[in-house]
This record gives structure tokens, C-alpha cells and sequence, in this order.
């Protein structure tokens, strides 16, 4: 599946933005549960941050942005790109000695991308 890079930037005051933080973690859990490989985070510099996923098509990962809470309740402005990946593995298995067992429990949906460890 491709892969999606959701940039964002906030728009809000913090504590608006923050009543919607652990409503947008549940949904990238559920990404994450369905398959997407979803990752998220924020800038280190206050304002912003990113939502890296995987989905069928731009249509798909237009629909999956859509439903972030974030976005829903207008916190943040942002940008959806498709990301072509040339090089490296964007969920982080190539340092894995057993990587071929850490996929298979990924892609059986028994493990987080985030949480994998070496096996």
C-alpha cells in the first residue's frame, strides 16, 4: 500500500487542542489496528506535527484524514501528500535480526509498528 504524510499545524489555543489529543490517539490506535501502520507525532518546536499511514489510494487516505478529530473539530490546518518511499523500511523492521517474524506479526495485526521489538 502507499504510503501518506499528513503535515499539520495548529490553529487553536492549547488547551482547545488538547481536549481532542486523546480522542485523535484512539483513532490513530485504530488506524494502527486495521492495518494502516499508522505513526504520529509533533514538532518538537510548539505548533504542529505529522500522521504517517498507509492507504489504498489519495481518495482513501483523504477519507481517513477526514475522520481525524483534529481535523473534524478544526484544530489544526494541514497537508496530505503521498509519500514514495526510495529508500529504507518506514515502519523501522530493517534493524531486526528476525525481521521476517516481526512483519508476520505485524501484518497478522499482532503487533504496533510503534511497539515491535527486535525478536
Amino acid at each position: 500500500m502507499p504510503w501518506f504524510v499528513k503535515i499539520e499545524e495548529g490553529i487553536v489555543d492549547k488547551p482547545t487542542f488538547d481536549r481532542y489529543v486523546p480522542a485523535h490517539l484512539a483513532f490513530v490506535q485504530e488506524l494502527i489496528q486495521n492495518g494502516h501502520h499508522a505513526q504520529t507525532g509533533y514538532w518538537k518546536q510548539k505548533g504542529g506535527g505529522m500522521l504517517l499511514f498507509e492507504a489504498e489510494s489519495m481518495e482513501q487516505a483523504r477519507e481517513i484524514v477526514a475522520r481525524d478529530p483534529l481535523v473534524a473539530n478544526c484544530c489544526v490546518h494541514y497537508k496530505l501528500h503521498e509519500w514514495h518511499v526510495v529508500m529504507g523500511d518506514p515502519i523501522g523492521l530493517d534493524h531486526c535480526p528476525n525481521h521476517d517474524d516481526a512483519a508476520i506479526m505485524m501484518k497478522s495485526g499482532r503487533a504496533n509498528p510503534v511497539a515491535v521489538e527486535c525478536l
